[in-house]
């Protein structure tokens, strides 16, 4: 009868104070790891624009070296792209530190002439606007 009780004295656990030790830790790295890993989504999205952006540059220059006139179906159609991409939506910050957010009407566009050159664009600008300082 007395290991019972024995038994019951020496049990293994945590106190509650440790819990909530442990539990107000968890809250500050949480609290300090959540804006960085937001940030980290909101620059990904702006590499994101600066890459689609140079593969439809890279796309229109051979479609005109073709002859072609560049538009964003006939680099589909002519097999210069796979398929024409769609900008990301939601807080963008670009590498030369530009923010924006990413509308959900904003798209991709192709600007520009034979005689000046054709370009891809991003809300009415090139790569360079986003990638110069």
């Amino acid at each position: 009868m007395r290991g019972l009780f024995k038994k019951t004295r020496n049990q293994k656990g945590f106190t509650l104070v440790e819990l909530l030790v442990v539990v107000a830790i968890i809250g500050i790295l949480a609290a300090i790891a959540i804006p960085k890993f937001t940030a980290a989504q909101a620059s990904a999205r702006g590499a994101k624009i600066v890459a689609d952006l140079n593969a439809i540059d890279s796309a229109i220059v051979m479609s005109v070296a073709d002859g072609n006139t560049p538009s964003s179906t006939s680099l589909v159609s002519d097999n210069y792209l796979a398929a024409f991409p769609t900008p990301p939506s939601g807080s963008i910050t670009f590498p030369n530190s530009t923010t924006a957010t990413g509308a959900s009407g904003t798209t991709y566009s192709i600007k520009g002439d034979a005689s000046s050159g054709y370009r891809a664009n991003y809300a009415s600008n090139p790569v360079e606007y986003y990638t110069t300082k």
